[in-house]
């Protein structure tokens, strides 16, 4: 009984060691979608400073005419 409690205990260590690496490689995964969601989101506020900066610039001109 010891041998097949040590190759359940063996089966079920290998089990969760892939349960394990599945669980890494899906973090990794949403690691870099959050990554690039990050650098989307960034682009698209300086995109916006940009258009805002312009809007200022003519409001300026505006005002001053």
């Amino acid at each position: 009984t010891l041998n097949s409690s040590i190759t359940k205990l063996n089966v079920r260590l290998d089990h969760m060691e892939q349960q394990a690496r599945a669980t890494e490689k899906e973090l990794d995964k949403q690691k870099e979608a959050a990554k690039d969601s990050h650098r989307r989101i960034w682009q698209h506020n300086d995109e916006q400073d940009s258009v805002l900066n312009d809007h200022e610039t003519r409001i300026t001109i505006l005002e001053k005419r």
